[in-house]
């Protein structure tokens, strides 16, 4: 066997063993109460890749951390989750994803104007997303474009 193709078969074999080093963690390497959390993902914990398994271990210890209460309503929330339509889901995803992408100040911008709308009474809430949702593509960017200006104002105001 030449010296390359030596090499070649030395590096391969190193690569296919190094592979389940490379893994997060063994599934024996969870503690007791991680794999209690967990039990739902032991069948196939060896082929999720080392971001997933890390990704689900920072949710056990999340839930691990949670009192009764929280944990209560944490199982609420997941039963509403799993009762909305696969579109619905979709929708949340997708504004989550897009809501991530913001910079920090326009997401502390969004939670503000969140919390400024949840402090209205519901009578007041409801007629606002009625006339939002009865508006026109055109109305709805009008009212945008107005919105915008009016805060670019404001902060030119502030900065003064």
């Amino acid at each position: 066997m030449s010296t390359r193709a030596l090499l070649i078969a030395l590096v391969a074999g190193l690569a296919v063993l190094g592979a389940p080093a490379a893994r997060a963690l063994d599934w024996n390497g969870l503690s007791d109460d991680e794999r209690r959390v967990l039990a739902p993902f032991a069948e196939r914990w060896e082929q999720l890749d080392e971001a997933r398994q890390e990704q689900l271990r920072r949710g056990a210890a999340r839930w691990l951390s949670l009192g009764p209460d929280e944990r209560r309503l944490m199982r609420q929330r997941f039963q509403r989750w799993k009762a909305l339509p696969p579109e619905r889901r979709e929708q949340i995803r997708r504004r989550f994803e897009r809501f991530q992408s913001l910079s920090p100040a326009e997401r502390a911008q969004v939670r503000e104007r969140y919390r400024w709308f949840r402090s209205l009474p519901p009578d007041r809430r409801q007629e606002l997303r009625h006339r939002w949702e009865n508006a026109s593509p055109a109305q709805r960017r009008e009212f945008l474009r107005r919105r915008q200006a009016r805060e670019h104002w404001r902060r030119q105001q502030r900065d003064r």
